[in-house]
């Protein structure tokens, strides 16, 4: 059992691991006058197996979805984020990165039998039904990101080659369109705003756009782009915060203004994402998760207990005090832990609206 479980972390350390974006709006959340102390409580999640080892997970509505890796192969369905519900078989489905669709989640990973890279979706609405999978060409040996808005429309990218794709909610489930860039670009990160997936090249110090039309361009920028989030803005429908791979801190960037102003942080900072209040949470090596208050230049930083390797982390939709799922991996296994974070005030309101951001709306979710 050991030796199979450590092959297949070999597999995740070299493929890498996608980074999944699920925020939502809260179902409470604390007055805008209280004050802008946080605390925070991380906890491991536990599962009836002992040798449970996750490869990846995705939040939708009040759902979240693990990808069980061995020994036992399985898709486990958890309600009201705690509630077991369901499992699946996943035979040698290998799981690297999870999204949200507008119908349940998707996951991309490998084939450990065939070593064809897959996309699996899974519906989670009334009329559920087992995972499918479809063949992407996808090389995965650098690693993968995969995002969704919740709305259907998803995207992804191959650090290796440069290739990115799309899929939009009004193709069939199996249709993807792919985009070749150079592999120099070293694409490291996407998100979805202004009816667009937007990319960031590392490699070119790029920012390359697909819109909802299928048409590809791309924008020079000044600096050498880690990652991207969709977020809060004085002006409508919003800008992008990304964040300098070179140097601690984050630029605004805005479609039609073109690049904005730089904001300084304590590190370089990936895996940027927003809570649906406008707070901006990252990552910073080796261990640290970061939380941003955009309204007061507030940076408070925490950093997680234990030594194995953080592999990405999302936050789980419709609740407040807000809970962290953050993925770790050892060479045995693949675990979940848990960070909550309470005291948080508002920072301003989201940009909202049916096809302006990353956020997805817990009740509208659930009822479509």
């Amino acid at each position: 059992m050991i030796c199979r479980i450590s092959a297949r972390a070999r597999i995740r350390l070299a493929t890498g691991v996608g980074i999944f974006l699920a925020v939502s709006a809260a179902r409470a959340a604390p007055p805008e006058d209280s004050p802008a102390i946080i605390s925070f409580v991380e906890s491991p999640i536990t599962f009836p197996s002992s040798q449970t080892s996750i490869g990846a997970k995705a939040c939708w509505g009040a759902y979240v979805v693990y990808v069980d890796v061995g020994p036992t192969d399985q898709v486990l369905i958890y309600h009201e984020y705690v509630v077991f519900e369901a499992s699946y078989p996943s035979p040698g489905f290998f799981a690297l990165a999870g999204a949200a669709t507008d119908r349940g989640v998707i996951f991309f990973g490998v084939n450990t039998a065939t070593r064809k890279t897959q996309l699996m979706r899974l519906d989670l609405g009334p009329s559920r039904k087992g995972p499918v999978y479809y063949d992407l060409d996808l090389d995965t040996t650098q690693g993968v990101i995969l995002k969704g808005n919740g709305l259907g429309d998803y995207a992804g990218l191959s650090v290796a080659t440069g290739k990115l794709f799309t899929h939009w909610h009004g193709m069939p489930d199996d249709m993807h369109v792919f985009y070749t860039q150079p592999a120099t670009s070293r694409p490291t990160d996407l998100a979805y705003g202004w009816n667009s997936w937007y990319f960031t090249n590392s490699g070119s110090n790029t920012l390359a756009r697909v819109n909802s039309a299928g048409v590809y361009s791309v924008a020079t920028l000044p600096y050498a782009p880690l990652s991207i989030a969709y977020g809060p803005s004085d002006t409508t429908p919003g800008d992008f915060y990304i964040t300098d791979r070179n140097q601690p801190g984050y630029w605004l960037y805005n479609p039609v203004k073109g690049t904005g102003a730089k904001t300084a942080l304590k590190a370089v900072t990936g895996g940027l994402r927003f809570t649906s209040d406008g707070m901006l949470l990252g990552f910073q090596a080796p261990r640290t998760i970061m939380v941003y208050n955009i309204a007061t230049a507030e940076e408070i930083s925490y950093a997680l207990k234990g030594t194995a390797q953080v592999q990405d982390y999302v936050i789980s939709p419709g609740r407040y005090p807000w809970t962290l799922l953050v993925d770790e991996v050892s060479p045995t296994r693949g675990m979940v832990v848990s960070l909550q974070l309470s005291g948080l005030a508002f920072c301003r309101e989201l940009v909202s609206g049916r096809r302006e951001g990353e956020w997805m709306d817990l009740a509208r979710s659930i009822g479509r």
